[in-house]
């Protein structure tokens, strides 16, 4: 009887199996063929990444280990890695490889609108940020410039991880990885390997900053802040050393947060009167603290010429 069962058995997925793999099933249209391919494709994908992350963090602690870092800093590296969160980004090797600044991307901040928006921000929040910078000698329309170029006030921080950038920027100079990278030809694709072997050098750097900055303030989320490609984060767009050398409390409460206004505004006063601001300074000077914020002669410029149309409707109202 068991013999009989196990004939049908066998029988039934014999005829299931010839019917998947018959003409039927060669018809481009067939649903079955689909999901057989679908799952296929979403296996090999999911194994793919899995392995390739796996194989990135592996080459990061050999990368840290080759640096110097000390053992504590590369196990507490190792247990953020642990974090579902912690995805190796190829993106941001790319932004970081081929951004350039240009003026036109600055032209949307100078237009009536955008003034019209640092105004709106401006009449809701202007206590918070003359109170703030009170004591710093630097005008508030050169915060309200700096907070609207960066992040719109707060509505565009970016879309990545800033841990993510970091430890993915930290392996970009690997000659495994940059050959994934590469996205150029010719004389651009050996422009492009300069400046990921720069921003690697600069991604262990700031990411060093980041995990020693974790460990300090025993705040963990601040892996997970949403950052820009660069790793700039919160209203004022701070890097991870920028934050340690010029981030200030200013609302008094004891901490620190780039994303409260009070403590963005002391922030970025703190970071100009630090790097040489002064009121009555020429232009020429100014624009030359400004890129120590952003070194981009479009920016600063941009930076200037926002101030001055925010200060005259200042002025007017």
């Amino acid at each position: 009887m068991k013999i009989w069962s196990y004939t049908v058995v066998i029988a039934v997925l014999t005829a299931v199996f010839v019917f998947i793999n018959s003409g039927y099933c060669q018809d481009g249209n067939s649903e079955i063929q689909d999901i057989h391919s679908s799952v296929s494709e979403v296996t090999k994908m999911t194994t793919k990444n899995l392995q390739t992350s796996d194989r990135y963090k592996e080459i990061l602690f050999q990368t840290l280990t080759e640096e110097g870092w000390e053992s504590f800093y590369i196990d507490k590296t190792k247990k953020y890695l642990m974090d579902p969160r912690a995805e190796f980004k190829p993106v941001v090797l790319n932004r970081n490889s081929t951004h350039q600044e240009t003026k036109e991307q600055y032209d949307q901040y100078l237009t009536k609108q955008s003034v019209d928006v640092c105004m709106d921000f401006w009449k809701s929040h202007g206590e918070e940020v003359t109170n703030a910078i009170s004591s710093y000698n630097v005008p508030p329309e050169i915060i309200l410039a700096i907070l609207k170029v960066e992040s719109n006030f707060g509505s565009h921080k970016g879309r990545q991880a800033v841990f993510n950038v970091f430890w993915s920027l930290s392996i970009s100079d690997n000659p495994e990885i940059m050959n994934d990278a590469i996205v150029s030809e010719g004389q651009d694709a050996v422009q492009q390997r300069k400046r990921l072997h720069r921003r690697a050098r600069w991604g262990r750097s700031e990411l060093n900053e980041l995990v020693n900055l974790v460990i300090d303030l025993n705040n963990e989320n601040l892996l997970w802040e949403e950052s820009s490609w660069a790793g700039a984060f919160g209203l004022p767009q701070f890097i991870p050393s920028s934050f340690r050398a010029y981030a200030r409390d200013g609302n008094n409460d004891g901490l620190i947060d780039l994303n409260n206004i009070s403590d963005a505004s002391i922030s970025i006063a703190n970071y100009f009167k630090c790097n040489g601001w002064k009121v009555d300074s020429n232009t020429a000077r100014k624009k030359k603290v400004i890129m120590r914020y952003n070194n981009s002669i479009h920016y600063a410029e941009c930076i200037l010429e926002l101030a001055e149309s925010i200060m005259k409707r200042i002025e007017e109202e």
